[in-house]
């Protein structure tokens, strides 16, 4: 599975990239594949990815939509994966990748079958 890192700041400063490049290399053994980080106010992320489905840079991480304000890292599997975008299409939601979402749309996924650890953040949050 890939790696997800960050750092969340409490006392008003900025989220330090700096911190978030000393993390990356030690998830280097779970994402091979592609390593990249965001930063936004006290928030910063890093992901490292091994890509299993999507093998597009399409699905790189940290994932930004600046259109819905948002941005996501995610490691795991959804194993019903092909059932849920299926059912996300029929509900409006539009993909920019194989495997990921892009927020257009209304849905609840109520079922997931998977070990996984997502993170979405607004951008419109005040942190």
């Amino acid at each position: 599975m890939c790696g997800i890192c960050g750092e969340l700041r409490l006392d008003g400063q900025a989220g330090r990239r700096d911190v978030i490049e000393r993390m990356l290399p030690k998830l280097a053994r779970r994402g091979p594949d592609f390593e990249d980080q965001w930063q936004q106010g006290p928030l910063a992320l890093g992901h490292r990815r091994l890509a299993i489905i999507d093998l597009s840079n399409r699905a790189n991480q940290p994932m930004v939509d600046e259109a819905l304000g948002l941005t996501l890292v995610f490691n795991g599997s959804i194993y019903n994966y092909r059932e849920l975008r299926a059912d996300l299409i029929k509900e409006g939601y539009h993909f920019f990748s194989a495997g990921i979402p892009d927020g257009k749309g209304k849905h609840t996924v109520q079922v997931i079958g998977a070990p996984f650890t997502p993170l979405v953040i607004s951008l419109d949050d005040d942190l």
